[in-house]
């Protein structure tokens, strides 16, 4: 097990890895809501969306939009994530930390 996938499990973050190919809403510190497919997230929680929709929570009046086809996120903007309502944690967790021991040791001889 290589050194991030080791310290990704250790966290909430294998949650947010495993949640790659779906859609998810991030919150960011400057009140920006930015709702997506989820492309990749890294161990240290840095964000890629793709077909992103950017609007700001501060102008719930505002109906001005933009869309962006790839969009990421530095780990240090984020305050939440927010997934589905009908999302299994547990179980996406389960499957997520077997998934993590199953993975072989590369040797290099």
């Amino acid at each position: 097990m290589d050194l991030e996938t080791k310290q990704s499990t250790k966290t909430l973050v294998c949650l947010l890895q495993s949640m790659v190919g779906k859609v998810v809403t991030v919150e960011l510190r400057n009140l920006v809501v930015i709702r997506g497919v989820l492309n990749n997230c890294d161990s240290f929680m840095n964000v890629e969306l793709v077909k992103a929709e950017v609007r700001k929570l501060r102008a719930p009046n505002v109906k001005q939009r933009v869309c962006y086809e790839f969009f990421h996120i530095a780990s240090r903007q984020i305050r939440f994530v927010h997934f589905d309502n009908h999302f299994d944690v547990i179980g996406t967790l389960e499957t997520a930390i077997r998934k993590s021991r199953r993975k072989k040791p590369v040797c290099n001889h």
